[in-house]
């Protein structure tokens, strides 16, 4: 991963309506500062920009910067576009949010298992987000009732979301709390990811079903703490079985969140 190192750290000083040379703005909500990023090309550094919320930001302040990166990752790359190298949310509040979303979600997906409800479209489209960060698991299209059975089996012909599903899904159209365990994997993945496509390259299921087979799964996202991915790839077990309850997730993020917040 590039290094990024800041040499010079100087404020631009509002002062009769003029401002004073300097390597470094202010704005409202962050300080952006000149800086050089190592093991982009070899050995050479390049001159890179460093964005940085201020100490006293806001979580309004905290979208705003996360909104500013999702657009700059859908601009991509023009010689004169500013371009985005990468971001960092390391023991920053990206961390607690990000944790903190899938806290919620798998809170609330343990419920609905515990009322032997599956869901079968949980992915972070599905996912409102209300005053003061509170997740709501929404769109209950696909949902079914599973209170005489402990599953479903589709059998009926219509669109089902085929990059969040689990192998057994995509198989034998079979529904259970365990394949929305595989799908709650791959929100967490699109979470750490801050949007991302799941599976980009893969255009049918026949062939999605296959790579899954053969034991590829998604990559640890740049950001991703190391305990948040390793517990993505249970949910991806591709024995159901094996896949954690809810409850259990809930109690492994609980450690995450715990774990994040001694460092």
């Amino acid at each position: 991963m590039p290094v990024v190192q800041i040499q010079k750290q100087l404020i631009v000083v509002i002062e009769n309506d003029s401002y004073e040379s300097a390597k470094c703005s202010e704005y409202e909500f962050c300080i952006v500062v000149e800086a050089k990023a190592y093991g982009f090309i070899e050995e050479d550094a390049i001159p890179v920009a460093v964005k940085m919320l201020k100490e006293n930001h806001t979580d309004d302040d905290v979208k705003d910067m996360v909104c500013e990166l999702e657009i700059m990752k859908m601009i991509g790359r023009h010689p004169n576009i500013i371009g985005l190298h990468g971001c960092c949310s390391k023991n920053g509040p990206l961390d607690d949010l990000l944790i903190s979303f899938a806290s919620q979600i798998a809170s609330g997906m343990e419920y609905l298992a515990s009322i032997k409800c599956i869901h079968r479209d949980l992915a972070a489209r599905n996912i409102l987000v209300s005053e003061g960060h509170i997740m709501k698991i929404a769109d209950f299209g696909l949902a079914r009732d599973v209170q005489d059975h402990d599953y479903y089996r589709k059998v009926t012909a219509g669109k089902v979301p085929i990059r969040w599903m689990a192998p057994e899904s995509l198989e034998k159209f079979y529904f259970d709390s365990r394949s929305d365990v595989w799908s709650f994997g791959v929100l967490l993945w699109e979470i750490m990811t801050l949007g991302a496509q799941p599976y980009q390259h893969i255009s049918s299921w026949e062939y999605l079903l296959q790579y899954l087979k053969q034991g590829n799964r998604l990559e640890k996202p740049a950001q991703c703490p190391d305990d948040v991915y390793a517990l993505m790839a249970e949910c991806w077990q591709l024995v159901p079985r094996e896949r954690p309850s809810f409850g259990e997730i809930v109690q492994q993020l609980k450690l995450c969140s715990d774990v994040l917040g001694k460092l």
